[in-house]
């Protein structure tokens, strides 16, 4: 009999000890599968950053030539146009700097940020995709909603998010609606 309790601790203490190993291996297997994910990610990462450095250099020269057209004296609609080529060539450069950021895994720019502002210059920038799309839009801004803190580009980019989804959502449910903001 005692030989028999001897086994049969020897075999729990085995089945114990495989199913320790059993799990050992698992979690080195998942540790693997994760450090390679992370090594892509960072061969990603700079590709990114080497993407970026090429789409910055004809976007700087873009933001150039502009501004020189802008100083020529241009008036009217073609003024307004230069302007705002000149801003949503800007703003491009702000969403390079986040993507190059995200890649180097840098901290956002924090500053303060007024949002009535950043809504103005969204829907100025989307009038024409408004009337295009037969939507209209309601500006009825808290005049006295204070500043926030945050990064100006990333602010901008969320509400534009939110606005096109909005733009998205009337064109594929209506041939025309209202966005309230």
């Amino acid at each position: 009999m005692t030989a028999l309790s001897g086994q049969v601790g020897i075999a729990l203490d085995n089945a114990r000890l495989f199913q320790d190993l059993k799990q050992s291996i698992e979690d080195h297997t998942r540790l693997q599968e994760q450090l390679i994910q992370s090594e892509k990610l960072s061969a990603l990462g700079q590709l990114v950053a080497g993407v970026i450095h090429e789409i910055n250099n004809p976007l700087t020269s873009v933001i150039g030539y502009t501004d020189l057209e802008i100083m020529r004296g241009h008036e009217g609609q073609t003024l307004e146009n230069l302007n705002r080529i000149a801003q949503e060539s800007r703003r491009m450069v702000g969403i390079v700097r986040n993507l190059l950021a995200f890649a180097r895994k840098e901290k956002p720019v924090r500053e303060r940020v007024n949002l009535n502002h950043l809504l103005n210059d969204i829907i100025r920038i989307r009038t024409y995709h408004f009337r295009a799309s037969n939507i209209n839009v309601i500006e009825d801004y808290d005049a006295h909603l204070p500043s926030t803190f945050g990064d100006p580009n990333q602010l901008r980019q969320v509400l534009l998010n939110i606005i096109t989804n909005s733009e998205q959502a009337i064109r594929k449910g209506h041939s025309q609606g209202t966005i309230w903001i």
